[in-house]
C-alpha cells in the first residue's frame, strides 16, 4: 500500500513539475501559442487545471523535505487554502503525516481541514495559525498611529494658521489705523 502511494505521488509530482517548468520558461510564447492552447496541446488539460497544477507545484516545493508528499491536486489545493506560509504548510503536513502513520492513502481534504482546525485551537500553535490576523492587527495599529499623527499635524497646522491669520489681521488693522491717523 505504501509503495503504491509513493508511485502515485511520483507520477503526480512529475506531472505538476513538468507543467511548472514549461510554463515558467514561457515556452508557449516561444512557440507562438496562447497559454490555453499550449496546455491543451502539451498535457490535454484546461487553463484552469494548469493553474491548479501550478499551485500544487508550489505546495510540493514547500514540502520538498518530506518523503511522503501530496499525491493529487485536490489535496494540494486544500493545504494551500488553509496554510498560507511555508511554516504553516510544513506544520500542517507534518501533523497530518504523524496522524496517518504508514497509511498515507488515508490523507484527504477532510483530514486537512480537521487537522488545521485542531492546530489553530491548540495554544502551542496559535501564533502560527493566526499569523495573518496578527499581521492585519499590526497593520491596522500602524495605520491608526499614522492617521492620528496626521490629524495632530493638521490640527497644529490649522492652529498655527489661525494664529498667523489673527496676527496678520491685527497687524494690517494696526497699519491701517496708523495710516488713518497720519492722514
Amino acid at each position: 500500500v505504501y509503495s503504491t502511494y509513493l508511485e502515485k505521488q511520483k507520477k503526480f509530482k512529475n506531472l505538476v513539475k513538468s507543467v511548472q517548468y514549461h510554463l515558467n520558461l514561457k515556452e508557449y510564447k516561444k512557440q507562438g501559442y496562447s497559454f490555453g492552447e499550449f496546455v491543451k496541446m502539451k498535457w490535454n488539460i484546461s487553463k484552469a487545471q494548469a493553474y491548479r497544477y501550478l499551485i500544487s507545484a508550489k505546495v510540493l516545493d514547500q514540502l520538498e523535505e518530506f518523503d511522503i508528499q501530496p499525491s493529487y491536486e485536490r489535496l494540494c489545493r486544500s493545504l494551500h487554502s488553509y496554510a498560507k506560509t511555508t511554516q504553516q504548510i510544513k506544520l500542517l503536513w507534518s501533523t497530518i503525516i504523524n496522524k496517518v502513520g504508514t497509511s498515507p492513502d488515508n490523507i484527504s481534504s477532510l483530514l486537512v481541514s480537521k487537522t488545521w482546525k485542531e492546530l489553530c485551537n491548540d495554544s502551542r500553535y496559535s501564533h502560527i495559525c493566526h499569523y495573518e490576523e496578527i499581521l492585519i492587527d499590526n497593520i491596522e495599529k500602524t495605520l491608526n498611529r499614522y492617521s492620528n499623527s496626521m490629524k495632530y499635524k493638521q490640527i497644529n497646522l490649522k492652529h498655527a494658521n489661525n494664529i498667523n491669520t489673527s496676527y496678520n489681521y491685527n497687524n494690517n488693522f494696526n497699519i491701517n489705523n496708523n495710516m488713518t491717523s497720519i492722514n
